[in-house]
């Protein structure tokens, strides 16, 4: 009797035994465990941002890495972390927000594309809004800069193609590239000519807007747009090949420009037109073109029936946002960490007045340190312009300058006497 009476009360009783978590409230283990992730993955994200800054600046001015304290990494990495996130959260909420908006959401798809929901709205429309404020409402100075952008990648072809001309004429002589530019008009007409007249009198390609006699297949066609996007815009990687080329390519054509206008005009542009801006131009540039064909031909394989083709594009988007990174992290560590206040988790390096004991050493700081005006009194040194670079571990980094390439040199800090800030 009481096997059965227990066996009929089991069922009663096994609501209250369940977890917490088969009610559908998430256990506080859960709730711990996304926010270990969480707060992981933001470690990662700045640890990987702070440590290539942190060595780029120690390699600059010769201080073995080893000198390099986590610490440091860490608040080199909180600054272009959250400038980072920042400039993420931005773009993706924004995109998020207009995807939600039937007039806004068509205006900027632009297109019939079959209507993706959610997250793939978002990246589309993120975008393109990315794409749409540059263009639309300042139409006239983009056109005037993809003008110029387009002059000087000509440009660049055509130093390309007279370099080997020129140096030939400086090696050979004038004669010589007279003849070799005789031989070359020669090839040109022999064989590109004939071709650019069997282009010519090809049959036109028929108009694919002209009335069909099938109206029936026609009017499918109009209802289902799915097999337009099938058969011509579902090609994920279109948007990473063309930022890829048109980046280099503009990033080749600055570079080239550049050295021409310095080796056969004279003009000098190192003070100005730095290596840093050239590349900052080149890379958004690339992103710029990777964003329009990205919305064009990559986005619509997000609702592709094809399983390769949804994973392609979200590849697409993983692989585009590591070059950005490695884009972003370069950048920073070697045009903007060395400026910016160590307040701020920079390495700008603080001008100080120390006073140094080396003890039984021989160390002579006015030979180490030459820009620091450092003089010693017994066994006392003092230098009245030195820069501090590191001063929260055990061994200081010294400057004699704030340059990225200035002399230092590592002192233990129990040897440090005085640092008086100016």
């Amino acid at each position: 009797m009481s096997n059965r009476i227990s066996t009929n009360q089991s069922p009663k009783d096994e609501p209250s035994a369940r977890s917490g978590s088969d009610s559908g409230t998430p256990s506080w283990g859960r709730w711990l465990a996304t926010i270990a992730s969480v707060a992981g993955a933001a470690a990662g994200l700045v640890a990987a941002l702070g440590f290539p800054a942190a060595i780029v600046q120690f390699a600059r001015l010769a201080v073995p890495i080893q000198f390099v304290a986590y610490d440091r990494v860490l608040r080199a990495g909180v600054l272009p972390a959250l400038a980072l996130a920042l400039l993420v959260a931005l773009l993706w909420g924004v995109g998020r927000v207009l995807s939600r908006l039937p007039k806004l959401k068509a205006w900027f798809m632009a297109r019939s594309w079959p209507d993706s929901a959610g997250s793939h709205a978002a990246v589309r429309v993120s975008l393109n809004l990315l794409y749409g404020l540059v263009v639309v409402p300042l139409f006239l100075v983009v056109f005037a800069l993809f003008l110029a952008t387009w002059l000087v990648m000509i440009a660049a072809m055509l130093v390309w193609m007279a370099y080997p001309l020129v140096w030939e004429a400086r090696v050979l002589g004038l004669p010589a590239t007279i003849g070799t530019v005789v031989v070359l008009i020669g090839l040109w007409v022999r064989f590109y000519l004939p071709y650019l007249r069997r282009q010519m009198r090809r049959p036109p390609i028929p108009d694919s807007h002209a009335p069909s006699s099938d109206e029936s297949e026609l009017a499918i066609q109009r209802e289902d747009p799915r097999s337009l996007v099938e058969s011509a815009f579902e090609m994920p990687f279109v948007g990473l090949y063309a930022g890829l080329i048109f980046g280099g390519w503009l990033l080749a054509a600055l570079f080239t420009v550049r050295w021409a206008m310095q080796a056969w005009l004279g003009v000098q542009l190192d003070a100005t037109v730095t290596d840093a801006w050239l590349r900052v131009a080149a890379v958004l540039f690339g992103f710029m073109t990777f964003a329009g064909f990205f919305s064009g031909f990559s986005a619509p394989a997000f609702a592709s029936q094809s399983r390769i083709r949804r994973r392609l594009a979200w590849a697409e988007l993983a692989v585009i946002g590591a070059s950005l990174y490695v884009a972003f992290a370069w950048q920073y560590s070697h045009e903007v960490y060395h400026w910016v206040p160590q307040s701020l988790g920079g390495g700008r390096p603080e001008q100080v007045a120390l006073e140094y004991d080396p003890g039984s050493s021989d160390a002579d700081l006015a030979r180490l340190l030459p820009g620091a005006g450092c003089s010693s009194t017994g066994h006392i040194w003092r230098c009245q312009t030195a820069y501090l670079v590191e001063a929260r571990a055990d061994n200081w980094v010294v400057a004699d300058g704030a340059s990225p390439t200035a002399r230092s040199i590592v002192v233990p800090r129990a040897s440090v006497i005085l640092v008086s800030g100016r």
